[in-house]
Formats: structure tokens, sequence, C-alpha cells
């Protein structure tokens, strides 16, 4: 019987491996194991990255090779009251708009009038709780009051760098997970799911090195706010740049990205993620361990054939329920890595607002992370739950635990996971175990923050570009745009040094900012001239 959520299948490392471990048999069973081995596998982070792909070879190297079976993650599909209620309020504004578009009788898009509530109220209040997602604080960085009018219309626009975007996502994820849906009702049966994809991505985590499409929340300036990491790394990304390399990319500034881009405000929607650790470097062979005096200590027999197989892997019971051995072990740092990709062969220049922009993504799932990792599970779950209005001990619905059962008839009644599922069957248990797996897992998120960049054509590695945390710098950022969500300040486009941004901009004809602009300046020329006359 097979478990629904087993990390790695024994067939698959075995047939992966079977040549390295004819190789290195001899060897690996003179020396020890050394760190970052598998034990019952054989396989090296190395070996992994060779398989999973590295950051340079991506989707069209070794890593297109599918594993039989990969940790599981859940596709939600949400169909709760209120997620439905918006997408079909979206649905009905967008259907409006093109048939005005196609009659070319577009309407202004202007403030309603007597509507005092925030952007946060009006914009982002779903079953009456408010919160943002990392990209929302992104949102000032090419032009705030272009994002004030996509705000205003009423929906998202997906266009073609989107689509492209997100396949080479889609394809990224399924590298190394096996995406399945399932279909949820409520917000506590939502938020069981994701809470358990988050387990599943410290799994993933542990075993392979890597984890990718891992979410994080927590709040900022008092304000809820979620995102998802492209991928937590346990190794830096380092990366050898070849001289031909750096004449056949280039370099273009926001002049440059306003002429590819048709919703420069949107920009941050088409982020597109993914990315594997290198692979380790090796100087030789590894060296053979000195011989210690006295008599040597007896191998223990194993206690059953299967522990002295390469089959045998650790279950995710092992995980989930350590002995206290490894209950007492620590977490290593990790490192946050975004990927973007790119229609043209050039990555933004330094200081651009598309470089900025990641810059301040990247820490952003910095401290969430960090936070998470130092908050206890008590104050997080009462704090979630009376936020989203959930209970915190009830449990989920039967739905839902048929769901997992029943999807795809791998999880049968009486299963590891199902019956661990059961166990921890509220938030309250469930979260409490994953912050203590996270500790365990996880001690700290590097300051080292990379970006990587891929053609959007075919998922190709383009460059990388590597940032440094600065917390003052972060929280300057979010002081200010959390600030005009609360509605404490007024909308800021751009200056007038910066208008060469309006020329592709579908609002750009009606934008009250920038006419706004060119009448003080007009009246500062006046005055001018008078002063001079």
């Amino acid at each position: 019987m097979q478990n629904y959520l087993q990390p790695l299948c024994h067939r698959s490392f075995l047939a992966l491996n079977l040549n390295h471990n004819l190789k290195m048999g001899r060897i690996r069973s003179k020396i020890p194991t050394q760190p970052g081995i598998h034990r019952r596998t054989g396989m090296t982070r190395k070996s992994i990255s060779r398989y999973f792909g590295s950051m340079s070879n991506g989707l069209n190297g070794r890593a297109t090779l599918k594993l039989e079976q990969r940790i599981r993650r859940i596709e939600i599909i949400d169909e709760t009251p209120e997620t439905k209620a918006f997408k079909d309020g979206e649905k009905q504004k967008e259907q409006k708009y093109k048939e005005a578009v196609e009659t070319e009788q577009v309407p202004d898009i202007e403030e309603p009038l007597g509507d005092t509530r925030s952007p946060l109220d009006r914009w982002r209040n779903r079953g009456g709780n408010t919160k943002l997602s990392v990209s929302d604080l992104l949102c000032n960085m090419w032009c705030e009051q272009q994002y004030h009018y996509s705000l205003l219309r009423g929906f998202k626009r997906q266009t073609a760098e989107m689509q492209a975007g997100t396949k080479i996502h889609r394809e990224m994820e399924e590298e190394i997970h096996t995406v399945v849906p399932v279909t949820v009702k409520t917000k506590h049966d939502k938020w069981g799911l994701r809470i358990w994809n988050m387990i599943q991505g410290l799994e993933s985590l542990r075993t392979t090195g890597l984890t990718r499409e891992l979410e994080v929340w927590g709040w900022i300036d008092g304000v809820f706010i979620n995102g998802v990491i492209d991928e937590v790394n346990f190794k830096k990304f380092e990366r050898e740049r070849d001289a031909k390399e750096d004449e056949e990319i280039g370099m273009v500034g926001d002049k440059g990205e306003a002429k590819e881009v048709s919703l420069p405000g949107n920009v941050t929607e088409a982020i597109i993620t993914g990315a594997a650790p290198t692979e380790e470097k090796v100087d030789g062979p590894p060296a053979t361990p000195k011989k210690k005096r006295g008599r040597p200590r007896k191998t223990p027999e194993p206690t059953s054939p299967g522990l002295a197989t390469p089959k045998q892997q650790t279950s995710i019971l092992d995980f989930i329920t350590p002995s206290p051995k490894k209950t007492r072990s620590k977490g290593q740092p990790v490192y946050v890595l975004d990927l973007k990709t790119r229609a043209s062969a050039k990555i933004p220049a330094p200081g651009s607002s598309q470089s900025l922009s990641v810059h301040i993504q990247l820490m952003l799932y910095r401290q969430l992370l960090n936070d998470m990792i130092k908050a206890t599970p008590k104050s997080m779950v009462k704090k979630l739950c009376k936020h989203h209005d959930i209970p915190p001990g009830e449990p989920f619905s039967d739905d839902l635990i048929a769901g997992l059962a029943g999807n795809g008839n791998e999880t049968e009644p009486g299963s590891d996971e199902l019956s661990l599922l059961l166990e921890n069957n509220s938030i309250e248990k469930l979260y409490a175990m994953f912050q203590k797996k996270l500790k365990q897992t996880v001690s700290t998120v590097a300051p080292e923050l990379t970006v990587v960049y891929r053609w959007q054509k075919d998922g190709q590695f383009m460059d990388s570009v590597d940032y440094t945390a600065d917390d003052e710098t972060l929280q300057l950022h979010v002081d200010n745009v959390i600030s005009w969500w609360k509605g404490e300040r007024e909308t800021v486009g751009v200056p007038l040094n910066e208008a060469w941004k309006c020329k592709n901009c579908e609002f750009a004809d009606n934008c009250q900012w920038i006419q706004k602009a060119v009448k003080e300046q007009m009246v500062r020329m006046r005055e001018r001239r008078r002063a001079a006359m």
C-alpha cells in the first residue's frame, strides 16, 4: 500500500542512483556517512541537484526527469462563499469593461464620491477581515497612481507575459512536488490545508535540501500579510559568470521596461518562481579517516532486512513525531530565492524600479519567515484565528478528510498520513506541529538574497543578482506603502522627470495626477517669468 505523502519513493531513488552506487560502493563502505548524505538512499545534495536541476540548467537539464513519486502539495480549489462572491464580481466588471472597449465607450475611472474608506477596507476586505499580499506592498514601486486606477477598475488583467511565466512556474514546481487538487468550502478547511502544505514543504526541505512555494504569513505594522516564497534552500546560490554570457545578457532600466509591459504597475503579478540548489564543489575524493586505536566497535545487526537496503526511507511520521534525540536537534540557516521570467535578453539594471521591487520582496519574505520561527504557536494561532474568524479547536470537515483520503486512491483509511491528520484534526494542533518542525528544520533566514532570471520562452537560465537584507530600508518602504493602504496619505504618482512612464499607461489620458503635476509646473514657470520681468 502506497503512502499518500511519502517524501520520495524507494524505486525512484534506487533507479536514479544505481550507477552512482556501483561506482561509490567501495568508498562508501570504508568511510562514515558525510554530512548532507541521506543515509538510507545514498543520495547527496550534489546528486539531488543533478537530477532536480541546478539553477543554471533548470527546466532543460536533467531536471526534466520525472520521479515516480514526490512529496505531494495540495492545490486548494477555493469555493468558500466570500471567495466565490469576489471572483464573480471581478468577472462581471471585466466583462463590462470589455464590452465598453468594443463599443469604444470606455468609462472614465474616477474616485466615487462620498466613499471615505481606506484602500485596505475597500479592496482587501473579504468576509469581514482585511489582509494584504507581499505583492500589494510593492504597488508603489513603479507608479502608485496607476496601481490605484487598476484597483478602481475592479479586476486584474492577465497579460501574455503572465501566462508564459505561470507555465514555467508550474513546471518548476512539479519537478519536486506532485500537485493534487482538493476542494474546500469553508475558511476553516482552507486554512487547514494551507498549514498542511507548509508541513509538506518543510519535509521537502529536510529530505532534499530545498523546497518551493513555501507560504509564509504574519503581521507587519498591524496588517496581516501573506506571501509564497519561490524557493527556500539550505545552500547559498553561487554561480561563476562567463565573460561571453556577460556580453549576451545586458541590462535595461525603467525606460526599457516601459516598452515591454503593458501595465507596469502590475508587473509584480508576473513574478514567477523556482530555483534549485547548486552542485557542491568537490576538489577530490573524500579522504579516508584515520584508524582509531583499540578494539573496533561492533556494528549492530539490523533488526529487519528493510533497514539494510537503500530502499528503506524515513516515513513522514519519523519527521512529524521524531525520537527524543531528534527533537533536540537544531535547525539550519536557509536562503530565500526568487525567480523572474524575461521576454528579452536584458535584466533590470541596478536602481531601476524592478530591481528595487525584487529586493524589497525578498526582504519581506525573509522577515515573515523569521517572525514565524520566533513566534510561539499559541500566540500565532490565537491571533490568526481571531483575525480570520475561524475556530482554533474545531475538527476539520468530513468532506476535507474524505477529499484527502480518496484523492487518487493513494491514501486509504488506516494509512500513516491520514492517521496523522486525524490525530491533529484542528487548526490549533496542526499549526503547533508545523511550528515545532519549523524550528527543528530552520534556525534563521540568511541576509544574503538572490533573484534568478529565466527566459519566458523556454525557461532557460539567464542570470542571477544578489542582494543583502537591509532592515532600515525595508522598514522605511513598509511604513510608506502601508500608510497609503490605511488611508493616512493621498495617492502619489510619478514625478515629472519620470513622466515617460505614462506613454504606455492605459490610464494616461484621464490621469488626474499627471494633469495636476503639469498644471503646477505651468504655474511655477509663469511665476518665474513674472519675477524675471
